[in-house]
């Protein structure tokens, strides 16, 4: 639907627990981004200009932070800007969420010249690389990041899945900046996955937390 200054959102029609309960519908900067990134492949294989439209209208949402307007999807802490794929307070900095909604903010860049979308890829890279280390937690990646804002906020460690994701989203990282460190998070969090006494610790967390906390 669209909403304030023609923000376009492609919004999730159910209800979800994530920290705090959100209620249907609910935007998310992951589905923006992914949304944007299949409109611009559309746009390129057809030539429909409707496409365009649609990714521009949606794009939009990356203009505004989630607090001031219906539409947004940002956040900012410390001076870092965040793409948050659930709107939730505190915000949550979801990792894997982060990073899809910056591959379509970087598809943005490429494919339409926006100088907005250069400026805005640049500052989460900043984002991004002064803060993957407090997903570390030492032998297993958090799947999201809320003890800058409330140090009583549990961590939540990341499933079997994500654990696999977040090293997956290392390597296309580095592939797309050719940055070393991402690089070397992908070797580190791919040896957790290699840890059968590692793969067992954080999957008890996991269930703890699960039946603690939801």
């Amino acid at each position: 639907r669209i909403v304030k200054d023609g923000v376009l959102l492609w919004e999730y029609n159910f209800p979800f627990e994530m920290r705090n309960y959100l209620l249907a519908p609910w935007r998310s900067a992951l589905a923006q981004g992914q949304a944007i990134s299949v409109l611009i492949r559309a746009h390129q294989l057809t030539g429909d200009e409707r496409y365009a439209q649609s990714a521009h209208q949606g794009y939009r949402a990356f203009y505004y932070k989630a607090r001031d307007h219906e539409g947004g999807v940002l956040d900012d802490q410390d001076g870092f800007i965040w793409l948050e794929e659930y709107i939730v307070k505190p915000p949550n900095h979801v990792l894997n969420g982060f990073i899809w909604a910056l591959w379509g903010v970087r598809d943005y860049a490429v494919y339409f010249e926006n100088s907005h979308a250069q400026n805005l890829w640049e500052e989460c890279l900043k984002t991004l690389e002064a803060n993957l280390k407090n997903y570390d937690i030492g032998f297993w990646t958090s799947y999201d990041w809320t003890q800058g804002y409330d140090g009583d906020l549990p961590i939540m460690p990341s499933s079997l899945y994500y654990q696999e994701l977040h090293s997956i989203q290392m390597l296309g990282m580095y592939n797309l900046t050719g940055n070393k460190l991402y690089l070397d998070y992908y070797e580190k969090w791919s040896s957790y996955l290699q840890s059968y006494w590692k793969r067992v610790i954080s999957q008890t967390w996991k269930i703890y937390f699960k039946v603690r906390y939801f």
